[in-house]
């Protein structure tokens, strides 16, 4: 940014990540100490300590850090549910360490920019112009934050609400609309060209979701590519395994077909989004 700009580092505009932008200034406040983070590995340990009521046996401590980080980046939680209880807790283990997560960097700056209408006001003096980014992952406290950080309408959000994929951790594709509520004067530019995909691929895309606005490839290319539904994990791995044995002609005697493809395992990619 600032090669594209001509500036030097003194004089460029706030890049920062929600969690980031929280972080600086909370931190700003009591510059005397440092705000100092729990460890994955530590929160684990700790929310397998706490004590927990029967509705919660037999959930993974995965399972409830993921309620504990959806109720803390929840704009309105609701304070008579029984996670709410697990919640408080935690915070208070949480505090007795001296330590805070990253969903305190939410929440901890949306109640403080509530609170300090002075802050609040500086802030909204510094920053003029707003930009969000992959806007279909905001949750509702982020855009209650942005609110409050925004002096004019000057804000400009950018993203897709098919790529939503952060409903667990509060989320909503539905800001969308959220925003068009709020700003009735917006204007809206759709970029209907895919400038990443060949053909087949946005045209398979765009059968996934019939109901949105049709996208139009940039390139020339056709390429080749298949939707396949399974039952279930183990049907998808029969799948994967089947294809590629089709391809390197079985991976056993048992399994060996009369003609193979002429690949080898080396040939085939499998991706897939967390390793765990």
């Amino acid at each position: 940014v600032a090669d594209l700009l001509g500036a030097d580092q003194t004089d460029l505009p706030r890049i920062s990540t929600f969690h980031g932008l929280g972080y600086g200034i909370l931190q700003d406040q009591q510059p005397d100490t440092e705000l100092k983070f729990i460890s994955e590995a530590d929160r684990v340990a700790l929310i397998r300590r706490l004590a927990l009521s029967k509705v919660f046996k037999g959930r993974t401590v995965r399972e409830l850090g993921q309620m504990i980080s959806k109720y803390k980046g929840s704009l309105r939680p609701a304070e008579d549910q029984p996670v709410a209880g697990l919640v408080q807790s935690y915070n208070n283990a949480l505090n007795g360490l001296g330590l805070v997560d990253f969903d305190d960097l939410l929440s901890q700056t949306y109640a403080l920019l509530t609170q300090d209408a002075a802050l609040r006001r500086l802030l909204q003096t510094r920053y003029k112009y707003l930009l969000i980014d992959e806007f279909q992952d905001t949750s509702e406290l982020q855009w209650a934050t942005t609110q409050q950080l925004r002096g004019s309408d000057t804000i400009f959000v950018i993203g897709d609400p098919l790529q939503a994929i952060y409903g667990f951790r509060g989320a909503d594709a539905e800001m969308f609309e959220r925003f068009r509520e709020d700003f009735p004067a917006h204007q809206n530019i759709s970029l209907r060209i895919n400038y990443r995909s060949a053909r087949s691929i946005v045209m398979l895309a765009g059968a996934i979701f019939p109901g949105s606005e049709a996208l139009e490839p940039a390139t020339a290319e056709e390429g080749c590519v298949q939707a396949l539904q399974t039952l279930n994990e183990y049907s998808e791995a029969d799948l994967v395994l089947g294809t590629i044995e089709q391809g390197i002609g079985g991976s056993d005697l048992l399994k060996a077909h009369v003609e193979s493809k002429g690949l080898r395992f080396k040939d085939f990619a499998v991706l897939y989004r967390t390793h765990r």
